[in-house]
């Protein structure tokens, strides 16, 4: 090991750590298990864990080889990694990729990686305040975490750190609810979703259908449908419908017309029998047809507005009206407009018959 600066001191909470820089020989480092940014790696791996099958799975990852190479170009790292003892908490793929660059080197030139810098503590720190220090990194700090690595902080934080709503909220700047559902997502998807996968190297397109898992349990149309019919809709079929990529989207999909295609049953017949990639715009159709007023904002404010109409008592309007004419002159226009307007729209006997029906129920 190398010393390439004096003593120092970095904040965590309200505690000064003692640091220093030094050049550490790669093969004398761990990689840090615990680390968010390798948990899609460990989620895949459960407990069959050792530091090589950590090593070659973090090499499978698309992201280790692009870090490598502009590792490579650049010629050394941008920014050390973060080493207790001797893991590397902060830093892991950098790690991996020094190694492999290491490798992969003709043997004259071997020398240019066989050491990293690094920033170490030196002083053992425990488990609450490792985490306090890799949030200031990651969530405020500007090497940002993405919504699955951060999901797996606020679960690591809670459920192994004992810390509470409240405490991990000031951390990552987040309501007790919304931590909530970062849990519960997180909890779907690193033991229901990750583990059916069969390939582990599209790294980033699996982590970004986290958000997927976010809205699903942030709608409550879609938590109360499940926990009524779960006939209808269960975690299960959720995950069923992302892998095979029946839901792909988290804004429109999850978000805008999943609850309203499985309230139809029509609509969640065709969702379920339609070809995958075809299935949301192929129920949304259905949806249009048969429940128009979830699909349509006119359609939308007409429903609105008939059931206000239906549940207001005559006689308490009429009693208002009693004195007063513009009142009363309002009443005459909305009828005068409502007569028109349907008289406009040409309906044929069959829609008549149809609304009748409606009326009728």
């Amino acid at each position: 090991m190398t010393d390439t600066t004096q003593a120092e001191t970095m904040m965590i909470g309200n505690k000064a750590i003692p640091i220093k820089m030094a050049e550490i020989d790669i093969f004398d480092l761990d990689y840090y298990p615990e680390n968010p940014r390798i948990n899609y790696v460990l989620s895949k791996l459960g407990d069959a864990l050792d530091q090589k099958t950590i090593e070659e799975s973090l090499w499978k990852l698309d992201s280790t080889k692009e870090l490598a190479e502009d590792i490579r170009k650049n010629g050394g790292l941008i920014e050390e990694v973060l080493v207790m003892g001797n893991q590397v908490i902060e830093g892991n793929s950098r790690l991996c990729a020094y190694r492999h660059l290491y490798k992969s080197t003709p043997e004259e030139q071997k020398n240019k990686w066989k050491k990293i810098r690094a920033k170490i503590i030196l002083t053992q720190i425990g488990s609450k305040d490792l985490f306090l220090l890799l949030g200031k990194l990651h969530i405020k700090g500007k090497t940002q975490w993405d919504p699955y690595e951060k999901a797996s902080y606020i679960y690591k934080m809670m459920e192994e750190n004992g810390m509470t709503t409240d405490e991990v909220g000031q951390i990552v700047g987040m309501s007790p609810s919304s931590i909530k559902t970062q849990i519960k997502a997180y909890e779907l998807m690193k033991n229901g979703y990750l583990p059916k996968l069969s390939r582990l190297a599209d790294e980033k397109t699996e982590l970004k259908k986290f958000s997927i898992f976010e809205e699903y349990f942030k709608s409550s149309d879609l938590q109360n449908l499940a926990r009524e019919n779960p006939d209808i809709l269960s975690d299960e079929k959720f995950i069923a419908w992302v892998l095979d990529q029946r839901v792909r989207s988290a804004a429109y999909d999850v978000k805008k017309d999943l609850p309203n295609i499985l309230k139809s049953k029509p609509a969640r017949k065709v969702f379920l029998q339609s070809a995958p990639e075809d299935a949301i715009q192929a129920a949304k159709d259905v949806v249009f047809a048969d429940r128009p007023e979830t699909a349509d904002s006119f359609f939308a404010k007409l429903k609105q507005m008939t059931d206000f109409i239906k549940s207001t008592p005559p006689l308490k309007i009429k009693e208002k009206m009693q004195g007063n004419p513009r009142m009363e002159d309002l009443i005459k226009q909305f009828h005068t407009e409502v007569n028109k307007f349907y008289k406009n729209l040409e309906i044929d006997d069959a829609n008549k018959d149809y609304i009748e029906r409606l009326r009728q129920k």
